[in-house]
């Protein structure tokens, strides 16, 4: 794959185009090639904004928006680079419903890492990664670290509240995860029980929960 490629994208006018140019059928084909082939930081940036073009084509939006919405959307799908597309982005978080169209990396670089963080990095897509990977594994060892301390070995947990804790935890952490209660799983193990709580009314109810029983040796 040659640097000049970049060059050509203003030609490709849909998906097919953009196969032929790259020599591949279709985005299969073009992913295994990714994966199979070993590639300089250059390159990679190229095939990120390849991946990217690809899901631009993707995009699909209906004629009847708000005007500066479907404005937006119509300039950040004519550009053929990704520093202006993110730019424009950067820009624009104030619109909702134009970060609902777009393709989903430009919400989550844009979320995880805030705009001004984006200019710092001058909009390089391969910068922009390797800060965004950086923090959401960051991210990880600490929503790890805070689930191991706050659910006791040899404790009761009913099924709620599992996942009332869970929801406490992510939401701390900006960690973007559905709280399901099978999640503490990942690091203890776990025996189903059937146990007797007070509800809000003082009376005797029966609910479902998890016993720990220990950690979990990963």
């Amino acid at each position: 794959m040659s640097d000049e490629i970049l060059d050509d994208f203003s030609k490709c006018n849909s998906e097919t185009d953009l196969y032929q140019l790259l020599g591949v059928d279709n985005e299969g084909e073009l992913i295994k090639r990714i994966y199979e082939e070993s590639f300089d930081s250059d390159r990679k940036r190229h095939i990120l904004e390849i991946q990217i073009l690809i899901d631009q084509f993707k995009l699909d939006y209906p004629d009847k928006l708000d005007s500066n919405t479907y404005r937006l959307l119509e300039e950040f799908k004519g550009f053929n680079s990704f520093p202006d597309q993110i730019r424009l982005v950067c820009n624009n978080l104030s619109d909702r419903l134009f970060l609902q169209y777009i393709p989903t990396l430009f919400r989550d670089y844009t979320t995880i890492l805030g705009p001004d963080r984006c200019r710092s990095l001058r909009y390089r897509s391969i910068d922009l990664k390797r800060e965004y990977d950086r923090l959401i594994n960051n991210q990880a060892v600490d929503v790890d670290s805070q689930i191991l301390s706050r659910f006791n070995v040899g404790s009761k947990y009913s099924l709620s509240d599992v996942k009332s804790i869970l929801a406490d935890i992510f939401k701390d952490s900006g960690y973007k995860e559905s709280p399901k209660a099978t999640i503490l799983g990942k690091y203890f193990d776990l025996k189903a029980v059937k146990f007797t709580v007070k509800d809000e009314s003082g009376d005797s109810i029966k609910v479902n929960g998890y016993l720990i029983l220990g950690k979990k040796n990963n």
